[in-house]
């Protein structure tokens, strides 16, 4: 865990502000951050609106929503698009559609997984809900199959 918060930082970002629900992530992302003081990193839900207060340039999550279920995923995104600054970026990195691997453990109309932990959801959707939320989405690109990273910012009109 970490290694993108890193990079980040030895790049020079600012600050860096990270949470976790896994207790074992933040372990090891704050032992790799431990020689960076503008790093902090904590164990939280990732729906506990006071983790929203401040208001962020830039927001990023990495394969982080299909760890979310209905009503709980538009709830996530509103809460980001709350807390990014007017000129602020989103950058959501997801898995999208259902890998072939994947088809037996997950059910085609709800797109859940079987122990419902999971959603699948099609770059398109993704997309939609992003809108919901109060985002214009500025691109997608798709670096592989069944992954997609969308750059959004907020929508102001």
């Amino acid at each position: 865990g970490g290694w993108l918060a890193e990079f980040l930082v030895r790049r020079g970002l600012g600050s860096y502000t990270g949470f976790d629900r896994a207790e074992t992530a933040v372990t090891y992302t704050r032992a790799r951050l431990a020689n960076f003081p503008v790093a902090k990193v904590q164990q939280a839900d990732a729906l506990d609106p006071t983790l929203y207060a401040e208001t962020y340039d830039i927001l990023i999550a990495q394969q982080f929503l299909p760890c979310l279920l209905r009503p709980d995923r538009m709830t996530w995104l509103s809460l980001c698009r709350l807390a990014l600054s007017k000129e602020g970026i989103f950058v959501l990195s997801s898995m999208v559609g259902i890998p072939a691997a994947l088809v037996p453990e997950v059910d085609p109309i709800t797109k859940q997984n079987k122990a419902a932990t999971r959603y699948y959801a099609e770059k398109d959707e993704i997309r939609g809900e992003l809108r919901a939320a109060g985002f214009q989405v500025l691109s997608v690109r798709e670096p592989e199959p069944h992954a997609a990273i969308f750059v959004a910012t907020p929508n102001l009109a």
